[in-house]
């Protein structure tokens, strides 16, 4: 069986105009929401063996925030710029692109791709991944090749507002 972990970045800041979008950090709230999702996560016993991050400033921020809180290394953390702004299919690319000795994986990307990939996955209407939102997808395979439309089974989808 393989785990993938859809994360949603954190809420982001609008304050400085002079950046572009890839560069925007974290505001106050997506700092706040972090650890509230990483103890959802060690609560629930959920690990992740490695994270792919898109190279956004707001995915990267949110990927080291969760790792770190849950005692991970950032080690595991890699940066794919093929992630920012990521379609379906893009994920699907590199999801059945995983190492087959990955057992659970997570990718941390941005909306609308995360939230069409799950419902793809799935088969769900899930609506909408809200920031730092994750959802938990698991297959019954050994390998991640096989991962395709309708294969996966929604095990969660959380939310930090539905935790404080």
């Amino acid at each position: 069986m393989k785990s993938l972990f859809l994360i949603r970045h954190a809420k982001s800041s609008w304050d400085n105009t002079q950046l572009t979008d890839s560069e925007r950090p974290l505001n106050t709230r997506g700092i706040a929401s972090i650890p509230l999702m990483a103890d959802f996560l060690l609560k629930r016993g959920e690990r992740i063996e490695h994270f792919y991050s898109s190279s956004a400033v707001r995915t990267s921020s949110t990927a080291k925030g969760i790792v770190g809180k849950m005692g991970y290394n950032e080690q595991l953390i890699s940066h794919h710029p093929e992630l920012y702004l990521a379609s379906s299919r893009e994920m699907l690319r590199i999801t059945c692109g995983l190492p087959d000795t990955l057992k659970s994986a997570a990718l941390v990307g941005h909306n609308p791709g995360i939230t069409e990939y799950c419902e793809y996955l799935t088969d769900q209407h899930i609506g909408n991944l809200s920031t730092c939102g994750i959802a938990r997808i698991d297959f019954e395979t050994e390998s991640w090749k096989e991962v395709s439309g309708g294969t996966g089974k929604l095990v969660f989808m959380q939310v930090p507002k539905e935790l404080g």
